[in-house]
């Protein structure tokens, strides 16, 4: 829903409390936007920040994990099998690599392009700029960073 997604994407608010309990210089934010335009730069940033040496390897630093564009739906038969109590038991004693290659079988893959209704659109940005810029303000970033990125 519209308010679960604004009350997660109000950054600033979310990290309020931890900057009145610990001091800025012990704090240390990372934009996705950074890592994945500067990775090694920014991981760099992150290791000195932690006070870790630096020429710790980083195992290819710029290759993407967990990427994904889209998603796996659940077809009728999958939808059944999540239901049934006994599937899940059995589910839960089959190897890992058993449940993967059964989930690939009973699921299919979906492309993911998020659609965004002009008026909801509207609405979330009302509702986040605020914030947005008082957290880009604590990030060090311009407050139109995100609108050039």
């Amino acid at each position: 829903d519209n308010e679960s997604l604004i009350t997660h994407s109000l950054y600033a608010q979310n990290i309020r409390p931890y900057m009145e309990r610990f001091p800025r210089e012990q704090l240390k934010l990372v934009l996705l936007e950074d890592l994945a335009a500067e990775p090694e730069q920014t991981l760099a940033a992150c290791l000195d920040f932690l006070a870790v040496d630096a020429s710790v390897d980083l195992n290819d630093p710029e290759r993407r994990r967990n990427e994904s564009k889209n998603f796996r739906k659940d077809s009728r038969l999958s939808a059944r099998m999540r239901e049934s109590a006994a599937l899940r038991v059995v589910r839960d004693m089959l190897p890992a690599g058993m449940t993967r290659l059964i989930k690939r079988v009973v699921t299919r893959e979906v492309p993911y392009e998020p659609r965004w209704e002009e008026a909801c659109l509207d609405y979330v940005i009302s509702s986040i700029r605020d914030d947005s810029h008082e957290f880009l303000e604590i990030a060090d970033k311009s407050v139109d960073y995100w609108e050039r990125v």
